[in-house]
């Protein structure tokens, strides 16, 4: 979601609110390979949108430390990719033109390095580079057509 403020070419522009999505997903783990697949709903109609994605990451062990690249595809229904990168007819300028989002199939690379070495936890580096379809990187809301992530996480069992 995104408000009027949040950057200038907002400006004018309806308000999109954040909404909550609802799903399952399943994965599959055979040796060293995993299959991550998820379905995702928007559930409080805000864009009525569907996400399906799949993730295929193969662990590989060195020593205390494990690495788990991964690829990606994730594809998005039209009403999400319209409801937040759209524009529509009363929210144009000429600096933002009229734009009707299409659904997309946005693609990601992934690396995730895990070590249980530090404060008796498991520490998780991942870093995700997403290349967003052209029915996103077409809008006139957005700059890139990709988006790099980077996470740290610390887990610890009682």
């Amino acid at each position: 979601g995104f408000e009027q403020d949040d950057a200038d070419i907002f400006n004018g522009m309806d308000e999109r609110k954040l909404s909550i999505d609802a799903g399952f997903g399943l994965t599959y783990q055979q040796n060293d390979w995993k299959i991550d697949t998820s379905i995702m709903k928007d559930v409080l109609g805000k864009s009525d949108g569907m996400e399906i994605k799949s993730t295929l990451g193969k662990m590989m062990r060195f020593g205390p430390v494990f690495i788990e690249p991964s690829v990606g595809l994730s594809y998005v229904d039209a009403n999400h990719v319209d409801y937040y990168y759209g524009v529509r007819a009363h929210e144009a300028t000429n600096a933002r033109l009229q734009y009707t989002g299409k659904s997309a199939l946005n693609k990601t690379l992934g690396l995730s390095v895990m070590t249980p070495i530090f404060f008796n936890g498991i520490t998780t580096l991942g870093i995700e580079n997403t290349w967003y379809d052209t029915s996103i990187s077409d809008s006139p809301l957005t700059d890139d057509d990709a988006s790099l992530s980077v996470r740290i996480m610390f887990s610890k069992f009682f």
